[in-house]
């Protein structure tokens, strides 16, 4: 896994960061072109008082402050996450995943970005179900995207004061909106394969799994390489990450394990009795062989 250090005051001296030195032209989405990101994210979580205001931690964008410069990318504003877009002199389009994040837990977010019915719209995805949509109307002139800047993730120099702190991995592009069906499918999967569905439309496929050195290696037929630069006050660590990927929501937790209601309808099943419905049993069965 490839992490970005867990520092609030960073520089760029004291940082990790990572961007890719080549090619960077295909990631430029123009004005119309229809496109997904998707990434893992695990937010470390610091005390109750501290709150993130606006740290990118993937972006292609040279100015990553709020309302100017030509590009995308991915932020954190408070305890939530955000994608936004636009370009020089017109201002960015965003929106927020209202469910709070900074938990120490992995989640994977997407966006999903198409025009229909003559609006772009975005739409935002956590841990494969949609939470957020965004439509751009037509009298907003967002502009191209397209700029000379470099793809990067982690430590962004300009958010000195809030740094990202957490960890990114599994980060795949796509050339093409992918459906919601494909979206839930392979969202809390670690790894991808020739048998995705969209593969021939793979751009960009980083699964930071790399272990050592200063290479996150893009296994997408683009082949563009993420380098890994160490500030002279931080050193590089790689770690093995065991985590659960898109954890359920703590009130579910229960819904995914058997409960003591379940025991009767269990051995029931087991001894192949039907059960009257005057039982009134409200247990379910969790294998029935």
């Amino acid at each position: 896994m490839y992490s970005a250090p867990a520092n609030n005051t960073a520089t760029i001296a004291t940082s990790v960061r990572a961007e890719v030195k080549n090619n960077n032209s295909i990631y430029n989405f123009g004005d119309t072109t229809s496109f997904t990101i998707e990434l893992k994210v695990k937010k470390n979580i610091r005390g109750t008082s501290f709150v993130y205001e606006w740290p990118v931690f993937f972006s292609k964008r040279f100015d990553k402050t709020k309302s100017v410069g030509n590009g995308w990318a991915f932020a954190w504003e408070s305890s939530k996450w955000r994608f936004f877009m636009g370009s020089q002199g017109v201002g960015h389009q965003a929106a927020d995943d209202p469910t709070t994040l900074v938990d120490g837990n992995w989640h994977s977010l997407a966006v999903v970005v198409y025009n229909k019915n003559f609006l772009r719209t975005i739409r935002y995805f956590r841990d494969g179900k949609q939470v957020a949509e965004l439509s751009i109307a037509s009298s907003v002139k967002l502009g191209t995207m397209n700029n000379s800047a470099p793809l990067e993730m982690g430590f962004i120099p300009v958010d000195t004061g809030q740094p990202f702190d957490g960890f990114l991995s599994d980060i795949r592009i796509w050339k093409a909106p992918l459906s919601d069906a494909v979206i839930a499918q392979y969202a809390c999967d670690s790894r991808i394969t020739e048998s995705h569905p969209y593969w021939n439309r793979l751009i960009g496929y980083w699964p930071a799994n790399d272990g050592s050195g200063l290479i996150i290696k893009d296994e997408s037929p683009a082949g563009n390489d993420f380098h890994i630069s160490v500030g002279t006050g931080t050193t590089l660590q790689w770690t093995d990450q065991n985590d659960v990927l898109c954890p359920p929501p703590t009130g579910n937790l229960a819904k995914l394990v058997p409960n003591t209601v379940d025991v009767p309808s269990q051995i029931l099943s087991w001894l192949a009795i039907t059960p009257p419905e005057t039982w009134g049993l409200d247990g379910r069965v969790w294998l029935n062989q």
